[in-house]
């Protein structure tokens, strides 16, 4: 189980990562699938633990519309 902390140093990773790819990836259609199938599996991921449940609202509502 992830405790906040870890949560908060995942999510910044996560967060560097998607910034490196975006500026390095040049193919567009590319860039859009990788991250399509990212907010897939995070999706999933959200679903099948509820590591959200101690954002607030707005956060969720965040993750699950973008």
């Amino acid at each position: 189980m992830l405790l906040s902390e870890n949560t908060t140093k995942a999510t910044a990773c996560l967060i560097r990562e998607i910034l490196k790819l975006v500026a390095t990836e040049r193919k567009v259609c590319s860039l859009f699938r990788t991250l399509h199938y990212t907010r897939f599996q995070l999706q999933i991921i959200h679903a099948r633990t509820g590591l959200t449940v101690e954002m607030g609202e707005k956060c969720i509502g965040v993750t699950l519309c973008h």
